[in-house]
């Protein structure tokens, strides 16, 4: 028997490291008996994950029949808690995807914060710097906070 194309719906993508990314793949044509997802987070090891078809909404009674050339089912895995970079393509029989990439970005450390109060031209007052790590600040009405601060990663 045929089967029909694989077209990969969730492609390339980035996800901030610890949180989920679901991976989608999409089966034209007449259903094959099995689905595989394919996939390497290690560098060196690649697992392999047998997956169903997603539940779709109820059918109308006149839909087409499961060998209709239109037909499409969607599978789909989510990675949870992501931490490395991940390599993925899906399987079907004889057939499979290019490979797609999931690549984690580490989340931004604010490595240095400073706070200056600039209080309004008429008070006359100079600007002044709060200390570091400091968590309260009192400001007259119309005054301006400049912040600097350096971050780990754009």
């Amino acid at each position: 028997m045929l089967y029909g194309r694989l077209a990969v719906l969730s492609g390339d993508t980035s996800v901030l490291a610890g949180q989920g990314v679901e991976v989608v793949v999409r089966e034209h044509g007449p259903r094959a008996p099995e689905m595989l997802l394919r996939y390497n987070d290690t560098g060196d090891l690649w697992k392999t994950r047998p997956l169903g078809p997603r539940a779709a909404a109820p059918a109308p009674a006149a839909a087409a029949p499961p060998t209709a050339p239109g037909e499409f089912r969607d599978y789909s895995y989510r990675f949870e808690d992501v931490r490395n970079d991940v390599v993925y393509r899906f399987e079907s029989r004889r057939r499979h995807t290019e490979e797609r990439r999931i690549r984690v970005v580490q989340r931004p450390i604010v490595s240095h914060l400073q706070l200056e109060l600039v209080p309004p031209p008429y008070t006359g007052r100079a600007p002044a710097l709060l200390e570091e790590g400091r968590g309260d600040a009192m400001a007259l009405v119309g005054s301006r906070v400049e912040i600097e601060a350096a971050a780990s990663s754009p």
